[in-house]
């Protein structure tokens, strides 16, 4: 079984021109495009294009990640406080 990452980027050629592509792993089988451009007239500027964007992309996601975790717990924290003061509301 080989190991796959999440995101990655692919390049490709039409006609003379090359695109480069951030793609996500959705399952085993499928994946999808985040992010694209096109128009770069040799491989290795796809390549470069591809390699600063991923990790960028990457980065993005993880900024997001922390603040999405950071509301979730402050939001559990909140409902915890709540709880907590209706159960001693109860007992009086």
């Amino acid at each position: 079984m080989s190991k796959s990452n999440k995101y990655d980027y692919r390049i490709t050629q039409s006609n003379s021109s090359w695109s480069a592509e951030i793609i996500r792993r959705v399952t085993s089988k499928k994946s999808i495009v985040s992010k694209s451009q096109d128009g770069f007239s040799n491989e290795e500027e796809a390549k470069n294009w591809g390699e600063k964007e991923l990790k960028a992309f990457q980065l993005n996601q993880k900024d997001r990640n922390q603040r999405h975790s950071s509301k979730r717990q402050q939001k559990a924290e909140r409902i915890k406080t709540k709880a907590e003061a209706n159960s001693k509301h109860k007992e009086h």
